[in-house]
């Protein structure tokens, strides 16, 4: 067995109830207290690097110690026991889950962690450090900064053993100024679970049968959107008068019927909303919609790009129809190459999970040197698919990862002194 101790500054924020005035509050995480085979009330276990993820539980004394206000381990089962030693490690990943509100300032986060034996940690998708022996490490604000972001965050941990005592204690101490009372800060994995999961993401289709998806800002006439039924939604079942659609969701529907639209044989949404009402410019190159369904305790959402007949950009997404399932927010850069992004953007690679080869598109305001490097769940490069001055513009790169094992592999595009990173899932 080996020990370390690690300490590193995050910054972290929840939400619950509103305050009148941002106020500097302070709570503390305790993983964990109580008694030996009870499930860890935040921390969750994976034994597939991150694709399923299971209860964590409490397993009592270690040699090494308790963080202070903890009494107990965690480990993948109550038996802390993983096996006899040997020249292979076994590895497993924790993670605990937050919430960052818009809010928050001068958030500080003090993380002490206790693990046997090493591994590695991510805040969200950016790797922080190595860890092994005995440790303490502050990351700075910079690359906080950069790794957290509104909404649910994760600390994951990834943990490796050569046999005998698996485990990790932690203690984390938050502090910040923020108008969201923290009393109740951090997510169970169910809370979190639902959090993430956000609004429905429907499959729209802008002017069905138009390949283009062309629109005047400038018509007083309407722009015709299909909702479409799939296996797991059924587009009858939309609130018409909740939706709203446009650039920014604003336009409410015009009119709508029920139609066959793709003729597959279910039936389907046909809705209109008036082209000046949704606010559409000649900058414009996607469309939202927005709304309920059901009894209005689903959420929805959905969008499909534009070409602009009468402005600057003209584009093509192949068949007319995004669907916002699982790539959606991506498909605009992807598809309208012509297009120069205004921001550094990096999309989500497409298939995914994949088996072995996916594609990955990113784009460049400005020309400049780039690098998109594929890494494995310890942090090493396994393949360097841009390194290089590139064009401004929207790229697409084939990754073949048919050399490498399944797991998770995290790619990072950074150009122009900025970042951005994404997961990946290869399964065999």
């Amino acid at each position: 067995m080996q020990k370390f101790i690690m300490s590193f500054t995050i910054i972290c924020a929840m939400t619950t109830m509103v305050f009148a005035q941002p106020t500097e509050q302070t709570f503390t995480i305790l993983g964990a207290n109580g008694n030996v085979g009870d499930v860890d009330t935040y921390t969750e276990c994976s034994l597939d690097g991150g694709v399923t993820w299971q209860d964590a539980y409490l397993t009592g004394w270690h040699p090494w110690g308790f963080a202070t206000g903890t009494n107990s381990w965690i480990s993948i089962d109550a038996d802390d026991e993983v096996g006899a030693g040997g020249p292979d490690t076994l590895w497993y990943d924790f993670r605990i889950r937050f919430a960052v509100p818009n809010d928050f300032t001068n958030a500080s986060m003090v993380f002490v962690l206790k693990a046997d034996n090493l591994g590695d940690v991510w805040v969200n998708d950016t790797f922080i450090t190595d860890i092994e022996g005995t440790f303490t490490y502050e990351a700075g604000d910079e690359i906080i900064d950069a790794a957290l972001e509104p909404g649910v965050n994760e600390i994951r941990l990834h943990l490796g053993d050569y046999g005998g005592i698996l485990g990790l204690n932690y203690r984390i101490d938050v502090t910040m100024t923020s108008a969201e009372d923290l009393s109740d800060p951090v997510y169970t994995p169910e809370e979190a679970d639902e959090e993430e999961a956000g609004p429905y993401d429907v499959t729209i289709d802008i002017k069905p049968g138009n390949d283009n998806n062309r629109v005047n800002p400038r018509n007083r006439g309407v722009i015709p959107v299909a909702i479409l039924t799939d296996d797991d939604f059924d587009a009858t079942t939309v609130d018409v008068a909740s939706l709203l659609f446009g650039p920014g969701e604003a336009s409410p529907a015009h009119n709508g019927h029920i139609e066959d639209v793709d003729d597959d044989g279910d039936d389907d949404l046909m809705l209109h909303f008036r082209t000046q009402a949704t606010g559409v410019t000649n900058d414009d190159t996607e469309l939202w919609l927005t709304g309920t369904a059901g009894d209005g305790d689903i959420e929805i959402t959905g969008s499909d790009i534009i070409s602009i007949v009468n402005g600057r950009r003209h584009g093509n997404n192949g068949n007319g129809q995004c669907n916002g399932r699982g790539g959606g927010r991506h498909k605009a850069a992807i598809d309208n190459e012509d297009a120069i992004p205004s921001a550094l953007s990096l999309a989500q690679n497409l298939p995914n999970p994949f088996n072995p080869t996916t594609n990955i598109s990113f784009g460049l305001p400005e020309a400049g040197f780039a690098s998109l490097t594929v890494y494995n769940v310890h942090g090493a490069v396994v393949e360097q698919l841009v390194n290089g001055y590139q064009p401004a513009g929207i790229q697409n790169v084939e990754f073949n990862a048919s050399a490498m094992p399944s797991g998770t592999y995290f790619y990072v595009l950074k150009a122009n002194g900025d970042h951005q990173v994404k997961k990946m899932l290869l399964i065999k």
